[in-house]
């Protein structure tokens, strides 16, 4: 029997709070955020759309969440670069493995592992664009500001 799938998408308006590691400023911050999800079902479609849409839910507001920590103050104008780079590290690291596995996949189909090399090589021109600069967020809308409490 062969599995089947749902896929469904979220998008909605998130209220995240939102505090500057510069200046210390807060405030509630909206942003909009989307995010899909599929689910293999056998038997059951309506749970597999219920966690689907759970998922799609979760991630969407886990983008929020993540947008929000990259936007610029509005008090003092800057962002997050500590943020920004663990988003730059995150992407370099992906870039590497695919490069990796794709190697090693093709130094077993091959039965050479020197082949490997080739996948990694491959890769290594994506690492530049993987580590450039991640830049702020926009449509970033910041609701109710209260000052900095220390």
């Amino acid at each position: 029997m062969r599995a089947r799938f749902v896929t469904t998408d979220a998008f909605g308006a998130f209220i995240v709070p939102y505090r500057c590691v510069h200046c210390g400023f807060t405030a509630q911050a909206k942003i909009h955020a989307y995010a899909e999800s599929s689910q293999a079902y056998y038997f059951d479609s309506d749970a597999a759309a219920n966690r689907a849409q759970a998922k799609a839910t979760d991630g969407a507001a886990d983008k929020a969440v993540a947008g929000v920590a990259l936007a610029t103050c509005p008090k003092c104008g800057r962002y997050d670069e500590k943020a920004a780079g663990h988003k730059r590290l995150v992407r370099v690291i992906g870039v590497i493995l695919v490069g990796l596995v794709a190697g090693a996949i093709a130094g077993w189909y091959f039965g050479r592992w020197w082949v490997g090399v080739f996948g990694l090589a491959v890769a290594l021109p994506f690492v530049k664009t993987a580590a450039a600069r991640v830049p702020p967020t926009r449509g970033v809308e910041f609701l109710a500001a209260d000052e900095p409490t220390a």
